[in-house]
């Protein structure tokens, strides 16, 4: 199961754009508390407090959508925002009301409603002020579609942490999960094990260029989808169709034709060529 990462954040995002920029929010309906609380944290108080907080939003007019690597972030005629996270099978669908949505957004002039799907409830809603989504930028990362480059120069230059991780760590590059970076080291051919230390400044520009590269394409063809990633208008992605070695352990590398190995790097399984990448 695959988590949105930035191109299918992205493909989502545009949309909500042209379909809901300048409309005004005329109803929130939350289904499932958990929406706002969260799994653990889900007490009458804090589900009441974040309730009264979304519910200030209603009337206000949606100025623009952005994105904070993997998340949206709608911003407000009041100067508030509304971040949403779709964590694992977190979806929105503009539509009619749907029976299976954790939360619902009704819009004046606007028929359809921006349903919150999300099977294994794992995303969440998180109203914020202008002061707490500046706090969360400065723990993020640099977006990875603006920056091309990746950060060398960083206080960890001398990280023995492994290439593959440290591009999932969302506080040193914003918006890259396993698929893209699976993808951008292969182009690269750079090893996934390689320890961040490890990488010259030649190997800094082929991964930072290869992963501009990769998740353009991504966002060109419409994010992918392997199981629960739909757009807004609940069309599968076709971004999948165009990967490289993603997924495909145990078969021909598309360059050397050596079989694709596969391995476990902090919990997540990468696919890597033995003979391609170094």
């Amino acid at each position: 199961m695959n988590m949105p990462e930035l191109p299918e954040v992205e493909t989502i995002r545009k949309a909500l754009n042209v379909h809901l920029k300048g409309r005004r929010i005329s109803g929130i309906d939350i289904i499932d508390p958990t929406l706002l609380t969260g799994h653990g944290r889900n007490n009458g108080s804090s589900f009441e407090n974040a309730e009264r907080q979304l519910h200030r939003m209603i009337g206000c007019t949606i100025k623009g959508i952005d994105r904070l690597g993997k998340s949206l972030i709608f911003k407000l005629s009041s100067k508030d925002f509304l971040l949403m996270s779709l964590r694992m099978t977190g979806r929105l669908v503009l539509s009619r009301p749907l029976p299976s949505a954790r939360g619902r957004f009704s819009f004046k002039g606007e028929p359809r409603v921006l349903n919150f799907i999300d099977r294994r409830r794992l995303g969440e809603l998180h109203p914020m002020s202008s002061e707490t989504l500046n706090d969360l930028r400065k723990r993020t990362g640099p977006d990875a579609l603006q920056h091309w480059e990746v950060p060398r120069e960083s206080a960890r230059k001398e990280s023995r942490a492994k290439i593959h991780a440290t591009l999932l760590d969302q506080g040193f590059i914003a918006g890259v999960g396993n698929i893209y970076a699976t993808e951008a080291l292969f182009r690269a051919g750079i090893k996934p094990q390689r320890t961040f230390k490890s990488l010259t400044r030649d190997d800094f520009r082929r991964l930072g260029r290869d992963l501009g590269r990769v998740l353009e394409a991504g966002i060109r063809h419409r994010g992918c989808t392997f199981d629960s990633y739909r757009d807004l208008f609940n069309r599968s992605g076709r971004a999948q169709k165009y990967l490289n070695i993603y997924g495909k352990a145990g078969q021909a590398c598309p360059v050397c034709r050596r079989i694709l190995q596969f391995t476990r790097i902090s919990g997540r399984g990468v696919t890597y060529c033995s003979r391609c990448q170094h």
